[in-house]
Formats: C-alpha cells, sequence, structure tokens
C-alpha cells in the first residue's frame, strides 16, 4: 500500500495540495476526487466499502480511478491507526458523509 498511496499523492511535489476524501467511492466523494484531480490536487482516498451504496459499483470506480492516480483504501474511519498512517500523506481532508438523503462535507488543512 505504501507504494501506491506515495504516487497517489506525490508527496514532495510543488504544485497542486495532497487530500485525503473520506467515503471516496461513494456518489459524493467520487465526483469530489474527480474534481480535485482535475484541478491539479493529488487524492488519496479512504472508503469501508459498505453496503449502503452498492459495493460492485464502489469497487469498480476505485479500479477506475486508480488508473488516474487515485488510490482509494478500504478502510474505516473510525480506525484511527489507519487514518493516521493516511494523514501523514495528505496535508489535507475532505470528509464526505452522506447517509439518508443528508449530505455532510467537512474541509480540513
Amino acid at each position: 500500500m505504501g507504494v501506491t498511496v506515495k504516487s497517489s499523492v506525490n508527496i514532495g511535489l510543488k504544485t497542486g495540495y495532497s487530500v485525503l476524501v473520506t467515503v471516496a467511492a461513494g456518489f459524493v466523494g467520487i465526483h469530489i476526487s474527480a474534481a480535485l484531480r482535475c484541478r491539479g490536487d493529488y487524492v488519496l482516498g479512504l472508503d469501508n466499502f459498505n453496503s449502503y451504496y452498492d459495493p460492485t459499483l464502489k469497487r469498480a470506480r476505485q479500479h477506475v480511478w486508480k488508473k488516474s492516480g487515485i488510490f482509494i483504501v478500504e478502510g474505516h474511519i473510525k480506525d484511527t491507526g489507519l487514518l493516521n498512517k493516511l494523514f501523514e500523506y495528505a496535508k489535507m481532508q475532505i470528509h464526505s458523509l452522506q447517509l439518508f438523503g443528508y449530505l455532510l462535507v467537512l474541509f480540513m488543512g
């Protein structure tokens, strides 16, 4: 995972931000990730691939986005060890939570 994560956020480059996007394989998260990537930012995603939103579709997105330089890590936002490791790579975080028709997006840098 380490080499793929590092290449996704392009540590050491002087252009763009390195951003961690949570719920990255969901509908909102994938659009946020795509917009950031198009803007020139380096995106690392986190998703637990639960069944609230079709996991097959989310897995397909994970595979396609990896080819575009966006690596989506499978894990839970409650896993503080994993989050701390991901925070070493990403200097900004965008938390997109979408459940039951509600959307919450937090930008943290």
